[in-house]
């Protein structure tokens, strides 16, 4: 089922969970929130219907300049440089 994809010794979860979160911090937070809403509440929907929503979510971040960004970055062969969102 692949739930588990990394052990940590006792020691560590902490300073792992704010690695993880600073690396979620540098992606673009509309793909990010996009990714989230497919996963929550996904084991309670069918499969046509979280299809569905993975759609939706495509659709919405497929036009954004981060998309953009992180295409031409991609083909450029370099880090990406995403804009944060003005709140």
């Amino acid at each position: 089922m692949g739930l588990v994809t990394e052990v940590w010794p006792l020691a560590e979860p902490f300073d792992r969970a704010h690695s993880l979160a600073l690396e979620r911090a540098e992606m673009p937070a509309e793909a990010v929130r996009g990714v989230l809403g497919c996963i929550v509440g996904a084991g309670d929907k069918p499969l046509a219907e979280g299809v569905a929503a993975e759609r939706r979510a495509v659709l919405e971040t497929i036009r954004t300049a981060n998309q953009r960004e992180g295409m031409r970055a991609f083909l450029e062969k370099r880090r990406p440089r995403f804009k944060r969102e003005s709140s």
